[in-house]
């Protein structure tokens, strides 16, 4: 099917016949088993032995390719969703590689269906030489502040986005305790050109009129941050949109800002991990970015019906979480502590009564000291194999059953919440401050995800 799939995208996308394409693999020889992928060092014998002097053969003119391991052979590139659609050079062969996924992964996610035919109409672009394939910052530039501040004109839109520093409280990132190292902001001039400066965070006093001004837009990515951070030094962030919720409103499959860049604008992101600190390329792309993509992500909104549910629910919510995450969680670090003592007791009293059992959690433990009571073996099979898991339990009817599951629950409540909860206080505020992911799925929708604290044990 995937090979039917790709015969249509090619023929009727990029408008190339099948009969003019090569097509091969990456690995020849995998043998499969129970693995659905080959390792790395299959991967790279495989390339090394044929794969590179097979396109040295050939000599096509683009190599196009298809899902996350073509790629990383030819480029070294792992992500294919920050870079699919567009031209990378291959560092081995010195070929041009067009990126995108396999027509495979459709069938799994129907996410990735647009995805492909967004990806064949700009290959279609790149071999008739209507699209550019470099990656560059060619879709802005970048100014001194002083001076694009006197480019810019008056209530222009702007794309902001903050750096700062990356505190953790507990393992996770505390947003609550980081500062802010720098701005950027970048909006278009009156030519139409997009402008766009990095400096340090003492213009925040310069801007500040324009960031808490309702007349001007103000395009951020994962806006509740950026909302947060300044409410903190007394400015608020007012009549801003957020490119992470109008993505994930839109069913993206993925809503970092790299992974939009690549799908809304054709061009390859700077990553975090690539920045020169000497250099103001990676925060710029991150404002000049996110303007461009907010415009376009607001016109899809209105042409896909969904503005109104972005604008009467998911954008008036943002600053909500961020008033929730700023406020925390109050926790009685000496209850827990109380309660740690009183679990301990009760756990004592479970491993004398049933001494045969060490670990509530190890499988062999529990089934041989479940059988001796009497329940049978044939009870305690998952799948075709031995299982002492939650839902294998429950449903046998058996006294014994029940002492088990009440230790591993005391056990769990020790470990993730009395032990845990006490390391993620903020040690000013002695509070616990969690991060609300507003972009997760719907059915996880809003779940606090670091710390998370919203799990109720059962």
């Amino acid at each position: 099917k995937s090979g039917s799939y790709l015969k249509q995208l090619l023929e009727k996308r990029a408008g190339v016949d099948i009969d003019d394409v090569y097509i091969t693999n990456t690995v020849k020889c995998f043998p499969g088993l129970k693995r659905k992928r080959p390792t790395s060092k299959e991967m790279s014998t495989c390339a090394n032995t044929w794969l590179y002097d097979e396109l040295k053969e050939v000599n096509p003119q683009l190599v196009v390719a298809l899902g996350s391991l073509a790629l990383k052979a030819l480029t070294g590139e792992e992500q294919i969703s920050r870079v699919h659609g567009q031209v990378l050079q291959s560092k081995i062969t010195g070929l041009p590689v067009f990126a995108s996924y396999h027509p495979a992964a459709a069938m799994y996610d129907g996410r990735i269906y647009p995805i492909l035919i967004e990806d064949f109409d700009r290959l279609k672009q790149v071999l008739a030489g209507r699209a550019n394939p470099a990656l560059s910052t060619s879709l802005y530039s970048i100014l001194p502040f002083g001076e694009a501040e006197r480019r810019m004109p008056n209530k222009a839109a702007l794309g902001l986005d903050l750096e700062t520093t990356t505190p953790e409280i507990g393992g996770s990132f505390a947003p609550v305790l980081s500062s802010i190292v720098g701005v950027s902001v970048a909006f278009n001039d009156k030519s139409g050109r997009t402008v766009a400066s990095y400096e340090q965070p003492n213009i925040l006093s310069r801007i500040s009129g324009l960031i808490d001004n309702e007349e001007i837009v103000k395009y951020t990515h994962n806006g509740k941050f950026e909302f947060m951070k300044l409410l903190q030094l007394g400015v608020e962030l007012r009549n801003f949109h957020d490119t992470k919720i109008m993505a994930s409103l839109l069913g993206y499959p993925a809503t970092q800002l790299a992974d939009l860049t690549g799908r809304v604008l054709g061009v390859r992101k700077t990553l975090y991990e690539e920045w020169d600190r000497q250099s103001p390329k990676y925060p710029t792309e991150d404002a000049a970015y996110t303007l461009l993509i907010g415009t376009k992500l607001l016109s899809t909104l209105d042409d896909s019906g969904l503005r109104g549910v972005y604008e009467t629910v998911e954008r008036p919510l943002i600053p909500v979480l961020a008033h929730m995450e700023l406020v925390g969680t109050k926790v009685d670090k000496e209850y827990l502590a109380k309660l740690a003592v009183k679990l301990d007791g009760e756990v004592d009293v479970l491993r004398a009564t049933i001494p045969s059992v060490q670990s509530p959690r190890s499988t062999k433990q529990v089934a041989e000291y479940l059988i001796s009571e009497g329940v049978p073996a044939y009870k305690l099979m998952k799948r075709g194999k031995q299982s002492t898991a939650k839902d294998v339990l429950q449903a046998i009817d058996h006294p014994a059953v029940a002492p088990i599951l009440t230790w591993r629950e005391l056990l769990t409540l020790r470990s993730n919440y009395i032990e845990k909860l006490p390391r993620l206080i903020h040690p000013v505020s002695g509070r616990i401050h969690g991060s609300f992911n507003q972009a997760g799925a719907y059915e996880e929708h809003g779940v606090k995800t670091a710390p998370q604290t919203y799990r109720l044990s059962s």
